[in-house]
């Protein structure tokens, strides 16, 4: 997947690169990738990405306002047609060039459980790494409160938090 996304994203510098540079709008979420992306690019082509990460949005005012980016990796899919459709872009060049996950990570998964249940009073946690599970304990006075946060969790990641048991 990452080389085919390299060959992608390559193919596209490569086509707009007719002088020395070319430059890259970049939305900041993709910054470390387009990086290593960039510099493979100017290794192999002698051609240099000259880019600037940011916001979607504000690179959206900057072209219609005459920015001379030649190349826009925006963070949704939105604002591409949008700039074709008003005359801005190449018609027929858009293409979805990645497609991200969000995930929830913790060094300290315990202490993130911990914060994730507050206000609720966890009284013990016992954390089993292999069967990547844990077990929590709160007081019966807050259990509502934990339930609500867990079924919030659940709800905005797609993944239960804990499983429930009496």
């Amino acid at each position: 997947m990452k080389n085919a996304l390299f060959f992608a994203l390559t193919a596209t510098i490569a086509g707009f690169a007719h002088a020395d540079e070319v430059q890259v709008a970049v939305a900041a979420n993709f910054t470390a990738p387009m990086q290593q992306i960039a510099a493979q690019f100017e290794k192999d082509s002698g051609h240099k990405a000259v880019l600037s990460f940011g916001a979607t949005g504000k690179f959206y005012a900057q072209i219609v306002n005459g920015a001379p980016f030649e190349l826009l990796l925006a963070a949704d899919d939105e604002t591409p047609a949008r700039l074709e459709k008003e005359g801005q872009g190449v018609a027929g060049s858009r293409f979805t060039y990645a497609i991200g996950k969000l995930v929830l990570w913790s060094a300290d998964p315990a202490q993130f459980v911990i914060g994730a249940l507050a206000p609720a009073n966890v009284q013990s946690i016992v954390v089993d790494e292999e069967k990547h599970a844990m077990d929590v304990v709160v007081d019966e006075e807050n259990l509502a409160i934990a339930i609500g946060r867990a079924v919030d969790a659940a709800s905005q990641t797609g993944r239960p938090l804990m499983a429930m048991r009496s």
